[in-house]
């Protein structure tokens, strides 16, 4: 009985440790501001922020021609 139990919460731990691994929305980043240019123009705040936006890097720095 017990094996039955504890075979029981570990498969319940495992799939929530499953689906936890899998989100992807929960993104976090510092505030330091080493700005980037995104291969989609605009100018990120550092690689972090930018990757957390699904972004690729063109180059470090301020976009060229971006005001943000």
């Amino acid at each position: 009985m017990k094996f039955v139990l504890v075979f029981t919460i570990c498969l319940v731990f495992g799939a929530m440790i499953l689906e936890t691994e899998a989100r992807s929305d929960d993104c976090f980043c510092t505030t330091d501001y080493k700005p980037v240019c995104g291969k989609d123009g605009i100018t990120y705040s550092n690689a972090c922020q930018m990757g957390c936006a699904g972004i690729e890097q063109a180059y470090e720095g301020q976009c060229e021609g971006s005001t943000s």
